[in-house]
Parts: structure tokens; sequence; C-alpha cells
């Protein structure tokens, strides 16, 4: 708990439309983070902060692991929503190759409201998996009002995390 705690403190305060809570988990927390308001899409971050020496995975957990799902279908004004992964890491453990992320990770989502001139109400259950030396499961219960046109104050954090989402290359 030591550790959670000192980790709200490296993070600079939010107003209430900027972040959701976090939502503590096993040895981890989560939030969501209002972006970018781009054409008929908000772009929204997932935040995932860990504990020290813990990890957490990649949308193809490898040899072990829990990849992270969501599930938003209690939002409103949402037509589509759309989970992007950064480029990750790749880890050698007792289980074997697995691949993901230590620290932190944003996730960025791609919210593509119903009607774009409404705010988008987000209530979304996340559930990842949680690894030092097992897999534990974790699970957050995160909410954040998305107002249609405002830029969060942590739109360069998510834009920097959607960079790191690999790209398609062509032959």
């Amino acid at each position: 708990a030591g550790f959670l705690a000192a980790m709200g403190g490296m993070i600079p305060p939010a107003t209430a439309a900027d972040a959701s809570a976090w939502d503590r988990g096993h040895a981890s927390q989560a939030r969501l983070i209002a972006g970018l308001p781009m054409q008929h899409v908000h772009l929204v971050g997932l935040e995932i902060q860990l504990a020290e020496g813990y990890k957490t995975y990649w949308r193809h957990a490898g040899d072990s692991g829990l990849p992270p799902e969501i599930d938003w279908s209690e939002s409103s004004n949402v037509a589509d929503l759309a989970l992007a992964f950064p480029a990750p890491a790749r880890f050698r453990d007792a289980s074997g190759t697995f691949f993901g992320y230590e620290e932190a990770v944003t996730f960025p989502l791609h919210v593509t409201p119903r009607n774009p001139d409404h705010p988008v109400d987000l209530q979304i259950t996340l559930s990842y998996g949680v690894c030092k030396d097992v897999c534990i499961p974790a699970f957050a219960t995160l909410s954040l009002t998305l107002e249609p046109g405002r830029e969060g104050v942590h739109a360069q954090h998510i834009v920097e995390a959607q960079e790191r989402v690999p790209r398609p290359v062509a032959f």
C-alpha cells in the first residue's frame, strides 16, 4: 500500500474531467485519462502503473499471462471502442517467453460516440494480468465523462502512447 500511495504523490493533480479515480488492483493501479477529441473520435488513455518488479501483458501474452480485456457495455453514447497496444518488451521467466510492459503503460482507446455533439459516459470494467513470479488477475472499474471538443491535460501523453503503437508496413 505504501508503494501505491507514493506513486500517487508523483502524479500531478488532474481535474475530475481529465481523469478517473485510480482503481487499485494486485500490485497495480489503473485509471482513464481524457485526451484528444479528433474528428468523430475521442483519443483516451487507459493507464496502468505497476509496483516495482511487476509486469503486465500485451494483447498476445506469450507462453503465460493474461492480456488486458475491457468491457465497455455499460457506457452511454458509445458506438465503438478500440483498444490499441503500444509495442511491448519481451520477457523470459520460468514459464517461458512473454510480451508486455513493466512499471507503467498507457493504452490508447479510440472511442467513437453515437452522437459526437453529446458527452460520452465511459464505464469500463478492466481485467488484466499482473506478474512477478506468477500471473495474478487484477481488475478495475473505471468511469470518465468526455465532453465534445474538450482536450484533456493528458492529450500529449496519450498521443505519445499512440505513436508507440506498431503500424502495418506495406511490402
